[in-house]
Order: C-alpha cells, then structure tokens, then sequence
C-alpha cells in the first residue's frame, strides 16, 4: 500500500487507542508510536514516512456499559464536559490533522441525551488555551463503587444455539474445545517474534484461564495483545473426501490470529466495532491431526473494554 502510494497520498492512522485518553503525554507517547515505533515493522520505512500520519479518536461516553451516561451528574461520566474539552484539546494539540468523537449513547445529529454543556466543550476544545495534566489529576467516577467487568454469559447472543445454531445446515460439529486454557499477555507484541505459538514452548510462566469468559471477569483488567494455549488429545475422526475441517470461534474480542501445531492457520479482524462479538472459522484441514494431540494457539488483540475468547470453540466438518 505504502509502495503504490502516489506522492500526494495521505494514510491517516485514527488510532482509536485514544478513545480514554485524559494526558497529553498519552497523546504524544501515541504520537511517537505511530511516526517512530511502527518504522521497524515496515518494509519500506522510508515510504511509511512519508506517507502516514496520525490522528485521534475520543470516545465522550468511554466505557458507559460500567458507569452509564449520565445527562444531570456528569460526575459519573468517564469525561466531564471538562475533562472531555481538555482530552480533545490534547489531541489536537498533537495530531497531524485530525481528531474525531465517537459516542455509543448521546446522538449529536438529534442531540438526544448530549447535554449543551458537551456541545460547548466541543466548541471550546478548539480554542487556543494551556494544556497542563496536572490541572486534570486522576478522578474517581463518582457511584463507581468497583464493580465488577461486564460478564460474557450476559451479553446479547451469548448461547452456542444463537451462535452456532444456524450453521447445523452445513457442518457437522464433532467436539467442543476443553474450557480450560493457558494464557500470557504480550504488553510489547513480542509474542510472534519469539515464536509463542511453538508447539514445544516451555509455558512454565503461563497462567491458566477460562475460555467463555472475558480475561478481565478473571482477573485480568488489560488491553492489548495476549496468548492463548491449550495442548488437547483431539478426538479420532474421518473427514470426507472434499470436506473441511474447521475451527469454529464464538467470538475473541475483538482480534485474533490462530496457530495449529506451529503453522498460522488464520485470522479475524474486521475492526474493534465489527468484529469484537463475531463468529469466525479457521479451516484446519491437514493441520489438526485426528485422534493426535494438537497444540492451538491464539493471539488476541483487545483496545478497549472487556477482551478475549469470551464464547465458546467447537470442532467441526463441513458436509458434503
């Protein structure tokens, strides 16, 4: 892409890692990670250079499954209307262009629940002013009593019949993948590079979690990349001729990449908002070996809220 790039193109990475950001160091640490860090991952530093640039996303009623949106204590909001004027003003204090909102609850075509006073400070982000994190300290939400994060099993479709119901037409399913995992998290994406999905990895400093469960109700409040193992004796089966053997995941919020016995076999991303509660095969034909013991490994990659293969994992075999 960056290669067939004309001279006047721009690609502009909209980073929604910002949607909780409250510093300006957060904004600039971001900043240097897209112009800087992401260098070494490319093959044509130069081109990406070139062409890249960066902007921001603010999500104004960040994380309102937990705290609510409310329109009469904002308070109880992630962002007050101030902390909400000076998180933007950051981000266009650092960004190369652009800085956007995004909202789940307030509608700001019908201004249904947005209260003037964040129509203001949209208005007031704009104008020049001194940015100082300190006048902005950590705050408490207010009735946050730390409760505890959003459950898998209450979320909209959570049973294997809504989620894989409709696909008995076609396939046969064979097997559920056992429950119990091991799991590592890979704050610096170093997982692939040393080779975390080998089948004869020493997992010693791995710990055990549950599949069917988000990592953050076991524990595990974090965002970002993370490793999921399970060795498992696979049952014996015959496959037809011309069908295929398929890994069936209920959902991995919101990214993942799987390996079979050390070979990628595939991978969902469609985008954090698409693809966090999506179904997704992985065709393991010639790779999962029947009635053998197999070594699945998973990278899943999480940016905001709850993470992780939160539904179930079924084997299956398309029918002829």
């Amino acid at each position: 892409m960056f290669e067939a790039a004309s001279t006047d193109t721009t690609i502009v990475d909209a980073y929604e890692g910002a949607y909780p950001f409250r510093r300006l160091a957060q904004f600039r640490e971001a900043y240097r990670s897209v112009r800087e860090g992401m260098l070494q991952h490319t093959a044509v530093p130069e081109a990406y250079a070139r062409h890249v640039r960066v902007g921001f996303g603010v999500w104004m009623d960040m994380n309102w499954r937990r705290y609510g949106w409310h329109t009469d204590d904002f308070e109880r909001n992630y962002f007050t209307p101030d902390e909400f004027e000076y998180s933007l003003s950051c981000g266009l204090a650092v960004t190369d262009k652009y800085v956007w909102v995004y909202t789940e609850t307030p509608r700001w075509w019908t201004r249904d629940k947005l209260p003037v006073e964040y129509r203001r400070a949209l208005r007031r982000a704009k104008l020049p002013r001194v940015l100082d994190d300190a006048a902005f300290p950590d705050r408490r939400i207010k009735g946050d009593p730390g409760s505890p994060p959003p459950r898998a099993a209450d979320q909209p479709g959570y049973s294997d019949e809504d989620t894989f119901g409709d696909l008995r037409a076609k396939y046969d399913f064979l097997a559920d993948l056992p429950v119990a995992w091991q799991f590592r998290t890979d704050p610096k994406n170093e997982g692939v590079k040393a080779g975390w999905f080998a089948p004869d990895l020493d997992t010693a400093a791995w710990r055990d979690i549950e599949i069917g469960k988000f990592w953050d109700e076991q524990g595990l409040e974090y965002t970002g990349y993370a490793w999921y193992r399970l060795t498992w004796d696979t049952p014996l089966f015959q496959a037809p001729p011309g069908s295929q053997v398929v890994l069936w995941f209920g959902a991995a919020d919101e990214a993942a990449t799987v390996w079979v016995n050390g070979a990628r076999a595939g991978e969902h991303d469609v985008g954090a908002d698409a693809g966090w509660d999506k179904r997704f095969p992985i065709v393991v034909t010639g790779k999962l070996r029947p009635g053998e013991r197999n070594v699945i490994a998973l990278r899943v990659h999480n940016s905001t809220l709850a993470g992780g293969l939160w539904k179930s994992v079924k084997l299956a075999v398309s029918k002829s």
